[in-house]
């Protein structure tokens, strides 16, 4: 039973978790999506694709690409600390006015943190039926 309920919670939290972001995408004029998140997104479909795969009893080729993700992670952990910094040198010049910047880095930092997220939670679904199916 604790194996089938943690599956449905990572479940239902996968799917909360893409809805918020995606209702965020949706109703925010958001900058040019970086290549960062088309990697998470990759990834997490591969994950789906494998989830389903494993609940069909399909046989499966597991693609991991954590390099691609560390390396995406990184990526965006290091354009977020760029952003920050610039910001901070704003505020230290006076200029308290410029959204651009401010409006640029709450959206990177919420989907960053988003989109990793999304990626833990694909990867716990995995490990989830993969439970599930041993029983």
């Amino acid at each position: 039973k604790a194996i089938i309920y943690d599956l449905i919670v990572n479940c239902n939290t996968f799917l909360s978790s893409s809805t918020s972001l995606g209702s965020f995408i949706r109703n925010n004029k958001t900058s040019q999506v970086p290549e960062e998140f088309d990697v998470f997104i990759k990834n997490i479909n591969v994950n789906l694709k494998l989830a389903i795969e494993m609940l069909e009893d399909k046989t499966f080729i597991i693609d991991e690409n954590k390099s691609t993700i560390n390396e995406a992670s990184d990526s965006y952990d290091n354009f977020l600390e760029k952003l920050s910094i610039k910001r901070d040198a704003e505020i230290k010049g006076g200029n308290l006015g410029s959204a651009k910047l401010a409006v640029q880095l709450k959206e990177t930092h919420l989907v960053s943190e988003q989109v990793k997220w999304l990626f833990n939670l694909s990867e716990k679904l995995v490990s989830s039926i993969r439970n599930y199916k041993k029983i």
